[in-house]
Order: C-alpha cells, then structure tokens, then sequence
C-alpha cells in the first residue's frame, strides 16, 4: 500500500495505490482532488475522485464492495471519475472494457448476460435535470445481440430536454430495452 497526501489552503490531494488479493485484480490506483477546510463540515466539501483498476473479477469485489445492481459476473478494466459537491455526487464518468459479464440493472429485470462490454458511460445532475451520454459504447451478448460503437447524448432541464445518437438501431434497441 502507498498513500500521499498533500493538503493546501482548503485543497487536499491524496493518491493511494494497492495490489488486492491474487486473481481479484491488478494494482489498484485511486486519487482525489478535494475542497474545503472543515473535517466536522464534509457537506460543505467538493471535488473529484478517479479510480482504476486494469483488470478486476468484479465477482471477488463483492466481498468488500455492495453494488447497487445485481453483478454475479465481471472480468476486465475500468475507471472511474466521480465528481461530488455538497455531500452528493454530481457527476460520474467510466470507462469500461468487461468481458463475461452479467448484469440485471433492477430486480424486475432479466439479466443480461453479455461477452463484451467497452465504450465510456457518462452522467450529471444539472441544476433542474441530469444529462446522460455513451461513447463509442459497444456490447455483444451470448444470444447474439451487437450493438455497433454509439454515441449517445440526452439531457433533460425542467421541461426541455435533447437527444442526439450518431447511430440509432431500432430493432437492436428494441431487443435490449427488455434488460433496461
């Protein structure tokens, strides 16, 4: 384990780097840029946290880590950027590279059982709405289901919202509204 910490006038960066148990993944590398000068106000603090892993079995993960989805089975790369303010997130980026992977995103939901899964994955609160939006996402399931690279772009504020896709496949789509 390696940890450093760096503290600035109400500026706080730290980067810790691990090597979990053999076979649940490779080194792991997390980093933080926080703001605020208050340990008895974290609410008031804001900032960014990144996380990677290179190759992670997200079954093994479960032991430490509760999802809030259904993840029996996972196997691959990922990182994550989460951006918090007033003791919420408010912003979360991943870029995932998984292979032999299943996924139910509700209980009420079939699970998906996917062979590969890459491509960035965005979401943000907006003052009155949030925004959503892939990158270059890609999947192939063991049924046969391909979606093509996307880029896929929605945002809703208020009433108002927009929608923009590079690629819009209405039948692949429609065979994997089922699992969402």
């Amino acid at each position: 384990v390696n940890f450093r910490l760096d503290n600035g006038f109400r500026r706080h960066r730290f980067g810790l780097t691990f090597d979990p148990p053999a076979g649940s993944a490779s080194a792991v590398d997390i980093r933080g840029d926080l703001h605020g000068s208050n340990l008895a106000d974290l609410a008031s603090w804001h900032g960014e946290v990144y996380a990677k892993v290179d190759a992670v079995d997200l079954a093994v993960w479960r032991t430490w880590i509760h999802y809030p989805i259904e993840l029996p089975q996972g196997r691959g790369a990922l990182r994550f950027w989460l951006e918090f303010a007033d003791a919420h997130a408010t912003g979360l980026t991943a870029d995932v590279a998984l292979s032999d992977t299943r996924i139910r995103l509700a209980q009420h939901l079939p699970l998906l059982d996917l062979e590969r899964i890459h491509g960035r994955v965005e979401g943000r609160l907006l003052d009155n709405g949030f925004s959503a939006a892939t990158t270059r996402l890609s999947l192939a399931t063991r049924d046969g289901l391909q979606l093509q690279p996307v880029d896929i772009k929605f945002r809703r504020e208020g009433h108002e919202g927009e929608f923009d896709a590079n690629v819009i496949d209405l039948s692949t789509l429609n065979r994997l509204a089922a699992y969402l």
